[in-house]
């Protein structure tokens, strides 16, 4: 009988040791997966929410159409929804000052250039962190290595509401169609009181 190689006897031994081929642990939940960049996500996206900022920010908010039946039922989003936050900083008048619109609302003029991603991986029961996250470079759709540790932790405080600080939002656009608006006095990502009390008209395309 022919003796069999040195390195197939060597795998063989150890396959039987470990009771067959070894296997990679799955990434835990919420763990910095390298997500797609949503390509195209302005027109294959909703855009349900738009939220102003001071200092003269506004934030857009998307989510893959999937997810509207859900939402619409106030069931948990299925695996696989997606929410885009994009950053605009808002035109300023002659003397620098944001400009308002004649809705009252802050007018978009430039992306900032970054693009924040949510991706919900797990729809188990508990999970702590059931949606993973990446920021992007917009230009060029690589993703950054950004430490988003804090932005995951604050959005488990509002694990009720699948982790969205813009769920009811999201509930309001799935029954009506309205993008939702709100004006938030607190600058950067400081959290805001309430959710989307008020609903404001649609507000116009960025330009």
């Amino acid at each position: 009988m022919r003796a069999l190689p040195p390195l197939l006897l060597t795998a063989l031994t150890l396959a039987s040791v470990a009771g067959g081929p070894p296997r990679l642990p799955a990434p835990p939940t919420g763990s910095p997966l390298r997500l797609p960049f949503p390509a195209s996500y302005r027109e294959r996206l909703s855009r349900y929410a738009v939220v102003d900022r001071p200092g003269g920010v506004v934030r857009f908010v998307y989510v893959t159409p999937g997810a509207l039946d859900a939402a619409r039922r106030g069931e948990s989003l299925p695996v696989g929804t997606t929410v885009v936050l994009e950053t605009w900083r808002a035109r300023r008048d002659v003397r620098g000052a944001p400009l308002l619109g004649a809705d009252g609302h802050l007018v978009p003029d430039r992306p900032t250039g970054t693009l924040d991603v949510m991706q919900k991986s797990t729809d188990r029961p508990g999970d702590p962190r059931p949606w993973a996250s990446a920021r992007f470079d917009l230009a060029s759709g690589a993703q950054l290595d950004a430490n988003l540790a804090d932005c995951r932790s604050c959005h488990e405080s509002v694990a009720g509401r699948d982790h969205l600080f813009t769920g009811r939002a999201l509930a309001r656009f799935a029954l009506t169609a309205q993008v939702q608006r709100r004006d938030c006095a607190r600058p950067d990502n400081q959290l805001c009181p309430g959710d989307f009390e008020d609903s404001g008209p649609e507000p116009a395309e960025p330009r």
